[in-house]
């Protein structure tokens, strides 16, 4: 139930429709049925009648906060920037693809209308997208660099296709000064990711679709500033609500020098707790316990 539009190889699309034809008969015969949103659970419901609402827990991939204590305590070195060669680091460590189009078309058009009043923040300012692509390095395909092109921002967005190991890619996320976290325009999609961008503390900046659960994450949790869309809506309209953000002005005065440090987002840590991968691995459990009982 991939909602990505990524390019699939042949293996890919065999697999995908061996594993169409199995499915019912092992959904016939579990015990229960764990999804990482609620959207999937709604689509299996409305495919197989006799699963009801008790065979589902809704259960997204936790996040680790030992890892960043150890990066804290042993900082890696990264090779995608350069963190002191005097610029402002935007990043966004993820995939990329056509599903994400629209997010990132909305934060370039208000970025660009913003560069194009102040012309002299080029040179100072770097957004990186980091492992933008499930492809080899010699099939990978470019998704975010052309959107740049098109609205004047290829001197200051990089794109690196390549995906990089766990660790490096949290490195990149703490030697940033700022986050940027696209969605797609499934309104169903889910993204666990965002929770490593939290225990980043940085100033996260968020665009979704708002029927995903980042945006109630967000909202609940303050760790950062989230833009959400409606099904239908303009990029125009949802840049115009990123330029009023926040979170774009405090990080422009940064880029121009009138700041020299942001403060990390007031983050609500009790209302994060649920999320973390300690406590998704203990509900985890309780499903295994109660499966394994009945």
């Amino acid at each position: 139930m991939t909602t990505d539009n990524r390019p699939q190889t042949l293996k890919a699309r065999l697999a995908a429709r061996v594993a169409g034809i199995l499915e019912p008969f092992a959904l016939r015969r579990v015990a229960h049925v764990v999804s990482v949103s609620p959207a999937y659970v709604n689509m299996l419901r409305g495919h197989y009648f006799w699963l009801g609402e008790n065979d589902f827990t809704v259960l997204p991939f936790g996040a680790a906060e030992a890892d960043y204590e150890f990066l804290r305590a042993s900082p890696m070195r990264q090779a995608v920037f350069d963190p002191h060669d005097g610029r402002q680091h935007w990043v966004y460590v993820g995939r990329g693809g056509g599903d994400m189009n629209f997010a990132v078309n909305s934060f370039f058009t208000a970025l660009a209308s913003t560069l194009k009043m102040q012309p002299e923040l080029k040179s100072k300012l770097a957004v990186h997208f980091i492992g933008t692509s499930y492809a080899p390095k010699e099939r990978a395909a470019k998704t975010i660099e052309p959107l740049a092109a098109e609205c004047g921002l290829g001197d200051v967005v990089s794109e690196t296709t390549d995906r990089i190991p766990y660790f490096e890619a949290l490195q990149c996320l703490l030697d940033a000064n700022a986050l940027f976290v696209p969605g797609s325009d499934d309104a169903g999609y889910t993204a666990s990711k965002i929770y490593p961008y939290i225990l980043a503390r940085k100033p996260l900046l968020a665009v979704f679709h708002e029927q995903s659960s980042v945006v109630e994450v967000l909202k609940n949790t303050r760790a950062g500033t989230v833009v959400s869309f409606k099904t239908g809506e303009s990029c125009d309209a949802i840049a115009a609500r990123i330029l009023e953000s926040s979170w774009l002005q405090t990080q422009l005065s940064a880029v121009n020098g009138q700041r020299s440090v942001v403060s990390p987002p007031a983050t609500d840590w009790p209302a994060f707790a649920p999320y973390t991968a300690r406590e998704m691995t203990r509900k985890l459990c309780q499903i295994f316990d109660k499966t394994a009982k009945s």
